[in-house]
């Protein structure tokens, strides 16, 4: 665990030396930002500053920490290479710098590479749970640009209460959180007959082999580690709603045949014995016209 957490400093601080250059060219009196613009780059400030705080006062899972907000830091970098435009050269570049440095430990395209892996036909409703509001609000925001609804939730006793009276399509639960975590959330959604088929996609800056199987094994449908690649979390969303779309055409299919069984049962069990419905329920052809020739007694 220490060699860990002397990595993620180490990755951490070239990080913070990335945001040092970019916040000298932002607080120059020539530069000037749009209002979203400046919003995000004041998230992008603030998580560095966290970031900073978390070296020189490291808490209990500090790897943990550092990689939640080491992927805040990316995402709101990555937003605002969005649009190019709206940002001077200077402080474009300042950005990328950012993201280079963001890259070290990981690879693939950002955020903006989700588009081009969304098909409307696998977009749903997606419940965000994480105890830090830069990480809802980046998810909320990415995903619904790719056209899902998502809703959110900052501790699992709120997921679970939206859980309750929600329809959610895929669930994406960090498992680092203060009160229920997100393994307690978990083993309560597949104790839930109504729940447990909701695909749920565990998310957390814990590299722990243990408590990857222990997640697996308890249900979770996939586990991805922070800072996560964007484009892989869309594919895995899109893989989990297209297993819930199919689970709720079974679950239909399957009502239509208890609603049939009624029917069957209250129409010819006036009129015949419980073996013959019976018969006609568990044969294929047993509703055939024609019947067939059979020896009876009749007692009148």
């Amino acid at each position: 665990m220490g060699n860990k957490r002397e990595s993620a400093f180490q990755w951490s601080e070239t990080i913070i030396a990335a945001v040092g250059g970019l916040k000298d060219v932002v607080s120059r009196p020539s530069t000037h930002l749009n209002d979203v613009v400046s919003d995000d780059m004041e998230a992008l400030f603030e998580a560095t500053f966290r970031l900073n705080k978390l070296i020189n006062e490291p808490t209990d899972d500090a790897h943990h920490d550092a990689m939640n907000i080491i992927g805040a830091i990316r995402g709101y970098g990555e937003m605002l290479c969005e649009d190019e435009s709206a940002l001077p050269q200077d402080v474009l570049r300042g950005v990328k710098a950012v993201l280079v440095a963001c890259q070290e430990e990981s690879s693939g395209e950002g955020f903006r590479g989700l588009n081009a892996l969304t098909d409307q036909k696998n977009v749903g409703v997606i419940l965000a749970v994480d105890d830090m509001a830069e990480n809802r609000n980046l998810v909320s925001r990415l995903l619904s640009k790719a056209g899902h609804t998502v809703l959110t939730a900052e501790s699992g006793e709120e997921a679970l209460e939206l859980l309750q009276s929600q329809g959610v399509d895929v669930v994406l639960l960090d498992l680092m959180m203060p009160g229920i975590g997100g393994s307690e959330v978990l083993q309560s959604m597949k104790a839930d007959p109504k729940l447990r088929a909701t695909p749920v996609i565990m998310i957390s800056g814990r590299q722990d082999m243990d408590q990857i199987v222990a997640c697996i094994q308890a249900g979770a449908d996939d586990y991805l580690l922070k800072p996560f690649n964007p484009v892989l979390l869309q594919a895995r969303i899109a893989a989990g709603i297209e297993r819930k779309r199919w689970y709720d055409k079974e679950e239909q299919y399957r009502q239509q045949l208890e609603r049939n069984e009624r029917f069957i049962r209250a129409t010819f069990g006036r009129y015949l014995s419980d073996d013959i419905v019976n018969e006609i329920l568990e044969s294929p052809e047993g509703l055939e016209l024609g019947g067939d020739l059979r020896e009876v007694t009749i007692m009148m």
